[in-house]
Order: structure tokens, then C-alpha cells, then sequence
């Protein structure tokens, strides 16, 4: 029982990771747009924030971190 449950586990992780996989790819033009494309290289530049994460913070906050 324990290993159909490992199994179906890794099933959805794969799942999971595929659907990431997808969306960075569809949403990824979006952080080299002119009006959010500085704003989300200079948030790249902090440990941990890749470029998914970048252009969240960015569109959550608004235009307010155009100014930084």
C-alpha cells in the first residue's frame, strides 16, 4: 500500500512540476516587457527571488516600485 502511495505521490509532484514548468514559460515574456522588465532585473538581483517571484512582487505592488 505504502508504495502506491510513494507512487502516486511522484505522480502528482511530476504533475506539479510540469504545470510550473508551463506557466513560467507562458508568463516569462511578460518580465522582459518595457514597463516591467527594469523593475524586475533589479528585484532578480535580491538571493532568492528568481523571475517568477520578481514579476509577482512587481505586479502586486504596482507601478510604486517603478520609482526604486
Amino acid at each position: 500500500m505504502s508504495a502506491f502511495v510513494f507512487a502516486d505521490l511522484v505522480a502528482r509532484v511530476d504533475g506539479l512540476t510540469a504545470r510550473k514548468a508551463m506557466l513560467a514559460e507562458r508568463i516569462s515574456p511578460l518580465a522582459t516587457d518595457p514597463s516591467s522588465g527594469p523593475t524586475v532585473a533589479r528585484l532578480r538581483a535580491f538571493r532568492g527571488v528568481d523571475t517568477l517571484t520578481a514579476l509577482s512582487i512587481h505586479l502586486e505592488l504596482g507601478r510604486g516600485l517603478a520609482a526604486v
